[in-house]
């Protein structure tokens, strides 16, 4: 969710289309460090984690729209998606178009993976092979680490410091390792606001889902 809106004001997509006069809603459902409660379950059990995507675009989003539409009287919403948030858009209007056709107008998707198989970031491509899939599984279960990418502002901390080391070029390498086939087109005057937000956490089971 922090993607929209942690870049300057100026070119944040939420701050660009607000500008522009649109009506900003910005959902939030892979149980990041803002959406970690539950009137039952406890964060750290592996039930709580038990989610996926596919779950998100059939349940969550749908839940999302229709609090939008109940609040803003509209019978449609214009959608951006990024990530994540198109795949959850490709297995919901899979698996319940008529839903979606009924309410969303347009849908726009930002960088949108189907499966890490093909990956161009290549440790995500090497992780989604299946012995490393049923190894990464396996240790996820044996450490108990449901939540994949938990956030934790003690090593945030650290990853800001990290990044601040010889102008962002440390924090360019990792982020081509992991998750940016090109950092050189960052801010990296901005590394400190966003690794200060990121990562948040999300389920296992939307890697192993993706894999």
């Amino acid at each position: 969710m922090m993607q929209w809106v942690f870049n300057r004001e100026s070119v944040a997509p939420a701050f660009v289309l607000a500008r522009a006069g649109y009506d900003v809603w910005m959902g939030n459902n892979r149980g990041n460090r803002f959406s970690q409660t539950h009137t039952t379950l406890d964060n750290t059990s592996q039930e709580y984690w038990t989610f996926d995507w596919e779950q998100m675009g059939t349940k969550d989003t749908p839940a999302v729209i229709d609090f939008i539409l109940d609040k803003t009287g509209h019978d449609k919403i214009n959608y951006i998606g990024h990530s994540e948030g198109t795949t959850q858009i490709m297995a919901g209007a899979s698996l319940i178009p008529e839903y979606y056709k009924e309410k969303m107008l347009l849908c726009v998707f930002l960088a949108p993976p189907a499966a890490m198989s093909n990956n161009s970031v290549a440790i995500l491509e090497f992780l989604a092979q299946k012995p490393m899939r049923l190894l990464l599984l396996a240790l996820m279960n044996t450490i108990k680490l449901w939540n994949l990418i938990p956030y934790d502002y003690v090593n945030q901390e650290h990853a800001i410091i990290l990044c601040d080391l010889l102008n962002g070029k440390i924090c360019n390498m990792i982020m081509s390792v992991f998750c940016d086939a090109d950092p050189s087109i960052d801010y990296t005057e901005r590394y400190d606001v966003y690794m200060s937000n990121l990562p948040s956490g999300a389920s296992f089971r939307n890697f192993y889902h993706y894999a």
